[in-house]
């Protein structure tokens, strides 16, 4: 049994703090304590204890060789997240709360800050937030109605990050619709004992807990199969509980192509319980749900083959609880949708601009096409300067933009992506190529002036890190190497308050805050940090499809194009040995290859977010959404074997180097800094110092 630092035995007559494992007697005595409390818990179900249990997220306090107390939580990159906080009836006032609480604390102190959310009549619990030093920080209506939920949150190490993004963005929530049967069952009707169980997980639906993480959604068959209940009274109360939901629509076309691709997965004759399911599948494709929330068997059947074709997962109650937290980011960015596309950047000229306005004029918010057509032209008139962009796949428009480039400053007139089940990708890949493209031209201001943006640009716009200014979005670029000092100075002399304290950032000195600062104000690179940097070597073929468009130029098929738009990637490679953290700075060695130029060369570097261990089988489920790499790419790194651990890093802001680092040239550096060369036949931990050098040197930096 795993315990913490401060604790080594069980049968101590103090209390030990200890991490839960899965599948053992003490993960039985937390569901134990769970049940005795469960009506102000929650449901919660069976398997997300032994989920969060292997992902170590359970602490228990033991005391004479029994649990007495427990606290479950969920980690996103920004903050940890308390779901239960248990303590048995009679061990309290033993001070077991603030026993499992400092150890959360020491556990997740790189964060910016624990979280939770608490019925405000459940005055005993909300006392012991206030003890441990939680405020109040927002409320909203709970399931319960009449109810409400308030948000509590206590910073950790008083350190002031970047609140900014997670405030206005609203932590966007996932859109899970649910079926028929889930949705009679959070109607809280009476059910039988055979679905008991299986309703019983979709009940964990309504926890408050997962409420400010997930929306429920039903779709237009729900109330078709209202219609066709016989019983009055029945049919009058489900009615009345569809107002708890919102309705997952959707275009009308995007519908009948998806029920009509859905209806193939299906044999030649159905009833009508078949095309019930097949409309409700239909109508979250088209209304661009991430979930679909079912106990039934047949379309649980359908699962990897709906997941193929659009990119919906179908989960269980009980799989979507357990999975939510990690999967926070997800709905933001799945660049696997786009692949398979045709996809294609071309400029508007004079024979497209007519199916250009009719495409994106935004007539939901009222725009007038003369106005649009004046901005368009605008840009046109001068291509000198200005130019304009569309993205196709094949000959259906999905995106456009323009730019318009003047001195130091990038100017985005007009950003818009048409609807359908790629837009928020789409979305997010644009802000990243912008942001790039800024880079790119010298630009040391990136500002997007459009008053049409949908919420779907606005989310990629905040995380890539715009902020609200005067009338438009704006973002701070800054480029070269600096001490706190002389990029404190940059930033403020741009004359407005962006979003973050640069200050607080540089002094606090932690490789979180570096990372936020960098991620912030990129492609610049602070002097002094504590962040780690390392060396990884990559395949030519693999820098090309993840990153490198010099290369992918040099090749005769090249990368696909949808990927080369990638702000986001993820890089599988052997479990051991085990060097790299997160976040830190890696540049990116390229084998050699006699067929490619510059290989045997450093030329990118990019920021790691994220390093997971597992099973291939499992870190394939977890990044497939970010494409690139299939299923048998990642099973040749396991050796063929499924469950074979290997270890997989998402990263992001990859920037090329306007001048490959030659391996003489580098290994010099690293003989110079690190007392001798590297073979780099695995990752390689460098100073800051080597890391500049070669960094001054790739970017040809004086």
């Amino acid at each position: 049994m795993q315990m913490t630092d401060n604790t080594t035995v069980l049968s101590s007559e103090n209390p030990t703090t200890i991490e839960i494992p899965p599948n053992s007697q003490p993960l039985t005595a937390v569901k134990r304590l769970w049940r005795m409390n469960s009506a102000t818990l929650g449901f919660f179900p069976d398997g997300a204890f032994n989920e969060y249990a292997k992902r170590g997220q359970i602490l228990g306090v033991v005391l004479k060789e029994k649990c007495v107390g427990y606290l479950l939580y969920a980690k996103s990159r920004e903050y940890a997240r308390i779901t239960h906080l248990c303590v048995h009836p009679d061990n309290r006032g033993q001070g077991i709360p603030e026993i499992l609480f400092k150890a959360l604390k020491q556990r997740v102190e790189h964060l910016e800050s624990v979280r939770l959310t608490c019925r405000k009549d459940f005055d005993s619990a909300n006392n012991l937030w206030r003890r441990l030093g939680l405020t109040i920080v927002g409320e909203k209506p709970a399931r319960a109605e009449g109810k409400t939920l308030q948000i509590w949150k206590r910073e950790l190490a008083g350190l002031p990050l970047l609140n900014y993004l997670d405030e206005m963005s609203g932590r966007d929530k996932q859109r899970v619709v649910i079926d028929a049967n889930i949705f009679i069952a959070l109607a809280k009707e009476q059910i039988s004992d055979c679905d008991a169980r299986e309703m019983m997980d979709a009940i964990a639906l309504d926890a408050d807990w997962l409420s400010e993480l997930i929306t429920l959604h039903i779709t237009p068959e729900i109330r078709r199969e209202i219609s066709r209940q016989n019983d009055i009274g029945t049919q009058r109360n489900r009615k009345l509980a569809l107002r708890r939901f919102v309705e997952c629509n959707g275009d009308a076309t995007l519908f009948e192509s998806a029920k009509h691709k859905i209806r193939s997965l299906y044999p030649n004759k159905i009833n009508k319980r078949d095309e019930s399911d097949i409309n409700h599948i239909a109508y979250s494709v088209a209304g661009n749900a991430d979930y679909f929330v079912t106990n039934d068997a047949g379309i649980l059947k359908q699962q990897k083959k709906v997941d193929k074709l659009f990119g919906l997962a179908i989960l269980t109650p009980a799989e979507l609880v357990t999975i939510i937290h990690e999967a926070e980011h997800r709905h933001y960015y799945h660049p696997a949708r786009l692949a398979g596309t045709m996809t294609k950047i071309r400029r508007v000229n004079v024979s497209n601009i007519q199916e250009t306005q009719e495409r994106f004029l935004s007539y939901t918010q009222g725009e007038r096409s003369s106005d649009f057509r004046q901005k368009l032209d605008k840009v046109l008139l001068s291509p000198d300067k200005n130019t304009a962009h569309i993205v196709t796949d094949r000959s259906t428009p999905l995106a456009l933009w323009t730019e318009c480039i003047s001195g130091t400053r990038l100017d985005v007139p007009i950003l818009r992506v048409s609807r359908g089940s790629l837009k928020t990708t789409l979305a997010f890949h644009l802000v990243w190529h912008l942001t790039r493209t800024a880079v790119e031209n010298g630009a040391t201001v990136l500002t997007v002036t459009d008053d049409y943006l949908d919420p779907e640009l606005t989310q990629a716009l905040l995380r890539y890190d715009f902020f609200r200014h005067e009338s438009c979005w704006k973002r701070i670029i800054v480029h070269g190497i600096h001490s706190p000092d002389e990029l404190i100075r940059k930033i403020e002399a741009h004359h407005d308050t962006p979003p973050f304290n640069a200050k607080s950032l540089l002094t606090a000195k932690t490789p979180d805050a570096t990372a936020k600062l960098e991620k912030a104000i990129w492609p610049a690179k602070v002097i002094n940090s504590s962040i780690a940097s390392y060396i990884v070597a990559i395949k030519p073929w693999w820098a090309m499809q993840l990153f490198d468009k010099q290369l992918a130029e040099s090749d005769l098929f090249g990368a696909k194009p949808e990927l080369m738009l990638n702000g986001e990637n993820v890089y599988y490679r052997s479990a051991h040995p085990q060097i790299l953290s997160a976040p830190s700075r890696i540049l990116w060695y390229i084998t050699s290859d006699p067929k490619k130029p510059d290989t045997k060369s450093i030329r990118a570097c990019s920021q790691i977010v994220e390093i997971k261990r597992g099973s291939a089988s499992d870190l394939y489920k977890k990044f497939k959404h970010l494409g690139v790499y299939t299923w048998e790419d990642v099973k040749n790194i396991a050796n063929g074997d499924p469950q074979a651990k290997i270890t997989a890093f998402r990263f992001t802001l990859t920037e090329l180097f306007e001048q490959p680092v030659p391996w003489n040239d580098f290994q010099s550096i690293l003989l110079q800094t690190k007392g001798k060369p590297h073979t780099l036949q695995c990752p390689v931990n460098i100073s800051e110092s080597a890391f500049l050098k070669i960094y001054r040197r790739g970017m040809v930096i004086q």
